[in-house]
């Protein structure tokens, strides 16, 4: 693995709870190993229940709606951070709510047909179409009016001032770039903001543009992962790959099915949870339902081992496995992509050989195949 910056964080995904349920499960995730949640979207959306509503705002200088009110958003960010966790807000910036006839009139406690950009769809082979296109026909917002841009900001500022500490930003290619920099302007650098950029063919300028101004959630790296678990390709260029971003093996919108080609290879999934969350050069974001997996729990054991000795370095990376040992030799990661049963080999096991190990999975000295083994220093 290349030398890179070491992410401190590692997040998991309460989508859709209710801000006193995040509240109640701080406990067990802090205990856990991890160091963040992401909520879901807080502001005054259509008054629904179904999880599609909370994308859909209405108001964003109010936080009210069946995740909670603002002050249960207060209450939940003062916990999280008497156990050393920081809140992450999901933010929707691109677009208002179309549904009870919003679509119809365009008008918003803060915003009237003066802010919205013509209903047109969206020809995915433009990218101005894409940024000025009305996403799945939801009313898109002027992001180069400095009213709208204002709004923005004075939504961030209310969040922080609950307690949010950090941003993920829905349908980041829907917007300019240009939209952050007035937006983000002189906001803490230690917040931990990122955006979704869903990664489509033709993107690459687009997407060092917004690279540039923050993370995004790698959905390159996702489909390279995909790759290299069907076979496609070896495991080199997942070791070289370069980080900086938000790491994932399934989010929200894959599990529920709004967009489809991105879901791995299941007999690859426990590899993929110690990859993405073993890896120190970016942010592992987790799925609620799987915040407990036992792959995923050893994984933030490794994570912080490694990142307390010196980092990672690579000891093997070929067509079928990838091996990583902490340069301190506290940690080592052996996955396992054959379908055959694999030796851990005693070079990379080092002084002591097997016995100096803990074998957090029970893997033993022979991984079955399409297995990971996670091993700490005894």
């Amino acid at each position: 693995m290349p030398s890179q910056p070491l992410a401190a964080d590692a997040l998991v995904h309460l989508f859709d709870w209710p801000f006193a349920r995040c509240a109640a499960e701080l406990p067990q995730l802090a205990a856990a190993g991890y160091t963040a949640i992401q909520i879901s979207p807080a502001q005054l959306s259509l008054p629904r229940a179904d999880w599609w509503a909370r994308y859909q705002p209405v108001d964003h200088r109010r936080i009210e709606g069946p995740l909670g009110s603002e002050a249960d958003l207060r209450a939940l960010c003062a916990q999280a951070t008497r156990l050393g966790l920081r809140v992450i807000g999901d933010v929707v910036l691109n677009h208002m709510a179309s549904g009870d006839g919003y679509a119809a009139h365009l008008r918003y406690p803060h915003f009237g047909p003066e802010h919205f950009r013509p209903r047109v769809p969206i020809d995915y082979s433009d990218l101005r179409s894409i940024r000025e296109g009305w996403l799945a026909g939801l009313p898109d917002l002027r992001t180069d009016h400095p009213h709208v841009r204002a709004e923005a900001r004075r939504h961030l500022d209310l969040l922080l001032d609950c307690g949010v500490r950090g941003f993920r930003f829905d349908a980041v290619k829907h917007m300019e770039p240009e939209f952050f920099d007035a937006v983000l302007e002189g906001l803490d650098p230690g917040l931990l903001m990122f955006g979704e950029y869903i990664w489509q063919p033709g993107h690459d300028a687009a997407l060092a543009d917004f690279r540039a101004r923050l993370p995004l959630m790698d959905f390159e790296l996702h489909r390279a992962l995909g790759e290299t678990l069907k076979g496609e390709r070896g495991w080199e260029p997942l070791d070289a790959w370069a980080g900086d971003a938000v790491v994932f093996v399934t989010n929200h919108d894959i599990e529920l099915a709004q967009y489809q080609g991105f879901e791995l290879p299941v007999d690859g999934l426990d590899l993929a949870h110690a990859f993405t969350t073993a890896r120190l050069d970016s942010v592992p974001h987790v799925w609620l339902e799987h915040r407990a997996h036992p792959v995923v729990r050893a994984a933030l054991r490794l994570r912080r081992a490694a990142a307390a000795g010196g980092g990672w370095e690579t000891l093997h990376a070929g067509a079928q496995s990838l091996v990583w040992r902490a340069r301190d030799g506290s940690a080592l990661l052996v996955l396992n992509g054959a379908h055959a049963p694999r030796h851990v080999a005693q070079e990379w096991l080092g002084e002591g050989g097997w016995d100096a190990w803990q074998d957090l999975l029970g893997s033993g000295p022979v991984l079955a195949s399409r297995q990971p083994g996670l091993y700490l220093r005894a």
